[in-house]
């Protein structure tokens, strides 16, 4: 087979396998969301599924919160990913070899896991920081509320940091310093340098990340399941599982949920036809290509400090709050707050009782097999869409259309 030949087959073969995994589920969809009885099998054909969806006043709240929460979890996590990024690789700030990795920790925390976490420390009613905040200013209520829009929009930000991290840090790593330098030179003031020529060169890369995370708020459940929803806060994937597990007549609405999705999913396509076509102009922002350059490191000076202070505010809120509330409460045999008091009440039971739960062992067991398999599965996969992408001469995934 000639080597035309073998990229038309390799081609082939992806445009088949993802097919099979993405166009056959819509297309199951979008006949469901038709269908009276909400299953692709079902004879008939109805608009009662959107008329009930899309006419229930309810909808324009829905999709109200649904925009502020991933709105506002977006701006709160390029904001600060983008400034741990700069501070990691455009600084001299200490250690930041030891910030990269403290960083991206979170990642191995679950959103489900750190959601439970601070609903135990901002809880009005029993939140352990709520407390202590009140016992030490004698507060007759409680300083914060977990179960609100801002407390959900607050943790979802605090759990997708990393992403924002990993795809913005490379980013500022690799950003030639020529033009910052000759703009410096030309006498350009430190705004002027940072928004005609900085945000510019940074333009995709923030563009590609916000439009990302913002497909991941989207379709996200932990964080809207566990805050959102005990306090009737309904967003899209809260609300599709609502219809799908706590109906009033216990049966699941396919229909609807169908119908509700089919719209939504165009809003995710475009979201991703977008993330695409910055993707594939990231090489118009190159300056000089095959040049041997480090990016002008800025000296903090005394603000040294301060960024430290900042990393370390960072790793409280996404790792040692979180992980110390859990650590103490599966040591407590209820749940108690912090007090020198309740240290004569550390068990080990809950621990012996998980350890011994053979349905636990099965369940960890199961965990491990999908991770191994699914990771595997998705790298393989990825690894040949991207040599497709931009090796295959195949109609559509040429190295020119991808630009």
């Amino acid at each position: 087979m000639t080597r035309g030949g073998g990229q038309w087959a390799a081609t082939g073969v992806l445009g088949l396998i993802l097919g099979l995994l993405v166009v056959v589920p819509l297309i199951f969809l979008v006949v469901s969301s038709f269908r009276p009885g909400g299953l692709p099998w079902n004879p008939g054909f109805t608009l009662d599924n959107y008329h009930t969806v899309y006419s229930d006043p309810a909808l324009a709240e829905m999709i109200g919160n649904t925009l502020v929460f991933v709105g506002g979890s977006v701006a709160l996590a390029i904001l600060l990913g983008a400034t741990l990024a700069w501070l990691v690789e455009r600084t001299d700030m200490p250690a930041r070899s030891m910030v990269r990795a403290m960083v991206i920790l979170p990642m191995a925390t679950p959103p489900l896991l750190l959601a439970i976490a601070w609903i135990m420390l901002l809880s009005p009613r029993t939140g352990f920081l709520n407390k202590i905040l009140m016992q030490a200013f004698g507060l007759e209520s409680a300083p914060f509320d977990i179960y609100t829009m801002g407390g959900m929009v607050f943790v979802e930000a605090i759990a997708v940091v990393p992403t924002t991290f990993l795809i913005l840090s490379p980013a500022f790593a690799n950003m030639d310093p020529a033009l910052e330098e000759a703009a410096a030179a030309s006498g350009a003031s430190a705004g002027r340098i940072v928004f005609r020529v900085f945000l510019p060169l940074m333009a995709p890369a923030l563009l590609s990340a916000a439009i990302f995370v913002s497909v991941a708020g989207f379709v996200v459940f932990d964080i809207p399941g566990a805050i959102g929803m005990p306090a009737r806060i309904f967003v899209l994937s809260s609300q599709i599982y609502y219809w799908g597990n706590e109906t009033p007549t216990g049966l699941p609405l396919y229909g609807q949920i169908s119908a509700l999705a089919a719209v939504f999913l165009v809003v995710l396509l475009l979201l991703g036809l977008v993330y695409q076509r910055a993707t594939r102009r990231m090489s118009r922002y190159v300056v000089v290509a095959g040049k041997n350059y480090r990016p002008r490191m800025i000296s903090l000076g005394a603000w040294k400090h301060v960024a430290l202070a900042f990393v370390c505010l960072y790793f409280v809120l996404a790792v040692a709050a979180p992980l110390l509330v859990l650590v103490w409460t599966s040591l407590m045999p209820f749940l108690t707050g912090f007090s020198l008091s309740a240290v004569d009440m550390m068990t080990l039971s809950n621990h012996e009782t998980v350890f011994s739960n053979r349905r636990i062992a099965d369940a960890a067991s199961n965990t491990l097999v999908v991770a191994v398999v699914a990771a595997t599965a998705v790298t393989i996969l990825s690894a040949v869409i991207s040599w497709v992408v931009v090796r295959s001469r195949a109609p559509g995934f040429s190295l020119s259309s991808a630009r």
